[in-house]
């Protein structure tokens, strides 16, 4: 898989106290890939594992045995029975435990290439604009990465735009004079 992704071995760490550390590994710990990539990745495996691809399946619930998955049926009443399901439909999953009542939380990110990188390192920035939650660098590959930031705002009162500016231009601004950005920001 790491044809198609991009390994991780070191993550610098930023706190709310702006310090400044870096944790490494001499092996690879982690690989970034693009969601749609690792969507595809996934299929292929399976299927290659004996599994049959079935599209335009719109699953609405998991098939469970006790405390056991055992498959999955969709919104039009069809069933698929699995010994094994894998469940990787994001961070907002509609399947995963119920752990109690949710949170919102909001992000906003975007995309730059030639930013200068500490390669195979992730950022994180825990920085009091976002707290208590934070703000990331990931590289996608040798010349791109991704950056954004995830805070609460359950009123959203807050501007994602100007609180996105405010924490690049704090954190990025040099590194990004040079860049060259990539599409739009994405809130979610």
């Amino acid at each position: 898989m790491t044809r198609e992704a991009y390994a991780i071995n070191a993550l610098r760490l930023v706190t709310p106290a702006m310090h400044d550390l870096v944790v490494s590994s001499p092996e690879d710990v982690a690989l970034v890939c693009n969601r749609r990539t690792l969507d595809h990745l996934l299929v292929k495996r399976a299927q290659q594992a004996g599994a049959r691809f079935v599209p335009n399946f719109d699953v609405r619930y998991l098939l469970q045995r006790d405390d056991r998955v055992v498959g999955f049926r969709s919104a039009d009443g069809r069933a698929v029975h699995a010994d094994y399901t894998v469940v990787a439909d994001g961070a907002h999953s509609r399947f995963g435990p119920d752990r109690g009542p949710r949170r919102l939380i909001q992000a906003i990110m975007g995309w730059w290439d030639g930013v200068p990188f500490r390669p195979h390192h992730v950022e994180m920035i825990f920085d009091k604009l976002v707290a208590p939650y934070y703000g990331w660098l990931f590289p996608e590959g040798p010349n791109r990465v991704n950056i954004g930031i995830c805070y609460g705002d359950p009123n959203l009162a807050r501007n994602a735009r100007q609180l996105f500016r405010n924490f690049l231009d704090n954190h990025y601004g040099a590194r990004l004079s040079q860049a060259r950005e990539v599409g739009s920001w994405k809130c979610r």
